[in-house]
């Protein structure tokens, strides 16, 4: 479980996902629920939204066993408290 910093297709994933055949369980939450991470980006003197991603970047990942006896898990995320930025920040 943790902060990897990369999207579910990132090729730093593929040894954890594949090799050690890990099982991601946001794949069981419906396609726009799979994020955890939200960027956008807002005009500075406007305040209006410029620009907005959202993606996976934090992880529970499951062992074989535990994924075979938890088949429909879904995480529960908690989202508040996101950082929205402004252009002056972006680098």
């Amino acid at each position: 479980m943790g902060d990897l910093n990369c999207g579910p297709s990132a090729s730093e994933l593929e040894p954890l996902l594949k090799d050690l055949k890990l099982t991601n369980p946001f794949k069981n939450l419906d396609s726009s629920e799979q994020w955890s991470h939200l960027y956008v980006v807002k005009d500075k003197k406007t305040n209006k939204i410029q620009s907005a991603k959202v993606e996976q970047l934090d992880y529970i990942l499951l062992s074989p066993g535990l994924a075979k006896n938890n088949q429909d898990v879904k995480p529960i995320l908690e989202r508040r408290g996101l950082v929205i930025m402004t252009k002056s920040h972006r680098s």
